[in-house]
């Protein structure tokens, strides 16, 4: 009972935590005034009920509540599982609701009821999610998974940041074009491909970790072909050479020869870091003008696009969780790989307002923090390998 309660309670902290992120990426950029609109927030906001959304903004604002309903429902109440849940998809309809009024006096800020309906959808998937959490879970084929949230929240973004923006194509000339893709393109680059490699070989190691080994070599080899032949069914996406080679090489490396080796989780954190670099210092030519350093968390991330917003942040989740656990993984503290991980990504960062086309802020450190946090409140440590 007192372990269930420490579970509940970290539970509360991450919930406390998202709330945070909601209110500071609603109602950034703080610069209140007094709105001279007729009408009021009410009605300016009712009048948007049926006014059209991207599909990236629709997922961006579904995802962002997610987590919230997620967290919250495993906070301690005195509940039945469906009462929670339709408490806490209220619970973000009020909160939605709250930010979409307040963003009337807002500066810079739209008020639309589609945020709403989206965020309410992300509130309750969240909790529906977080009402079912068994230790195991049995799936066809590769049998028992054990619960590992981090590990498998990290899997998820990988798998969402691929899977983007997650809608299918029926249309036969989408899939001949995708394949197409594949001979017809630029030059194979040596560096997407060690990315792509990196990726995988790391999701490989995640995966060890929710399977026994011979079941996760299995899971690995399952989804290998389903991501990629996912990618070709996806509207707006080509399929990539460097891609189709670094998840097969990735597949048949770790099956064949690295799963048996003792030193895998340290060559997999080698190849990982290569890659973070590398992505971190394209295109590798320094500017001779210098760019401002942001010093604004997720600045970037609230005015950008949402449809490029979703997927980069997804990718830099995975990465960012990643190399932590990765490092854990192989032996280090909690403390020391959470302070080496934010520590280069900040370098990194920093490195960046020499090259041009970046931008370079302090937004990456920060999410390696958050990461950090979340991963100690969710699973603790992961178990360092042993063989």
């Amino acid at each position: 009972m007192r372990q269930e309660s420490g579970v509940e309670y970290k539970s509360a902290a991450l919930a406390a935590g998202f709330l945070v992120i909601i209110l500071y990426g609603s109602l950034y950029p703080f610069e209140f005034l007094r709105n001279p609109q007729p009408g009021g927030p009410v009605y300016n906001l009712l009048v948007t009920w049926h006014s059209p959304s991207s599909l990236g903004e629709l997922i961006a604002n579904t995802m962002l509540y997610v987590p919230f309903g997620f967290f919250l429902v495993q906070c301690p109440w005195r509940l039945p599982p469906a009462a929670r849940v339709a408490a806490i998809t209220l619970a973000g309809l009020a909160l939605c609701t709250c930010m979409e009024l307040l963003q009337f006096y807002d500066r810079s800020r739209a008020q639309e009821m589609m945020d709403i309906y989206s965020n309410t959808a992300g509130a309750f998937l969240g909790a529906l999610a977080g009402s079912f959490q068994p230790r195991r879970v049995h799936l066809p084929v590769v049998g028992s998974m054990n619960w590992r949230p981090f590990a498998l929240l990290m899997a998820a973004c990988w798998l969402g940041h691929r899977l983007f923006p997650y809608l299918p194509s029926f249309d036969v000339h989408k899939y001949r074009s995708a394949v197409a893709s594949l001979f017809g393109g630029p030059q194979f680059s040596w560096l997407a491909f060690l990315q792509q490699t990196a990726a995988w070989l790391a999701l490989a190691a995640l995966l060890e970790t929710v399977f026994e080994s011979s079941r996760g070599r299995l899971a690995l080899l399952l989804l290998v072909p389903a991501v990629l032949a996912a990618r070709i069914a996806i509207v707006e996406v080509s399929l990539s050479p460097e891609e189709l080679a670094g998840g097969i090489f990735a597949a048949a490396l770790w099956a064949l020869l690295l799963w048996r080796m003792r030193m895998r989780t340290v060559l997999v954190l080698i190849v990982f870091l290569g890659a973070i670099i590398s992505q971190a210092l394209e295109p590798f030519k320094l500017s001779a003008t210098p760019v401002a350093f942001g010093l604004i968390p997720f600045r970037s991330a609230i005015v950008a696009s949402r449809e490029t917003v979703t997927s980069v942040m997804l990718l830099k989740t995975f990465n960012y969780g990643a190399l932590i656990w990765l490092m854990m993984r192989t032996g280090y503290s909690w403390l020391a790989a959470s302070v080496f991980g934010a520590a280069l990504i900040l370098f990194l960062r920093i490195a960046q307002v020499y090259l041009p086309g970046r931008s370079a802020e302090i937004t990456d450190a920060v999410m390696v923090v958050i990461l950090a946090a979340m991963m100690k409140l969710m699973d603790g440590a992961p178990d360092p390998q042993v063989s």
